[in-house]
């Protein structure tokens, strides 16, 4: 059986310990959360996305842009800066 008295004089230590325990506990915790968070992020999937093909007349000071399919988009004045 354990002698209760000669284990209780012997704790030199134990608070260093308990504490190093506890400090690499909630470090691997923490490092964990956020590689399962980066690992699972999917991105912004509301973003629409288009090719579009531009080109210019320079003469007419104007812009042509169309998709990828053909269908030039809706013309409507814009300034660029």
């Amino acid at each position: 059986m354990l002698d209760i008295k000669r284990f209780m004089k012997n704790q030199k230590a134990v608070s260093e310990v308990v504490g190093e325990v506890l400090l690499t506990t909630i470090a691997v915790l923490l490092v964990s959360s956020i590689g399962i968070f980066i690992a699972t992020y999917d991105g912004a999937t509301d973003i629409p996305h288009t090719q579009v093909r531009e080109w210019m007349n320079a003469g007419k000071d104007t812009i042509y842009l169309n998709t990828a399919e053909g269908n030039f988009l809706e013309p409507t004045p814009s300034r660029l800066w």
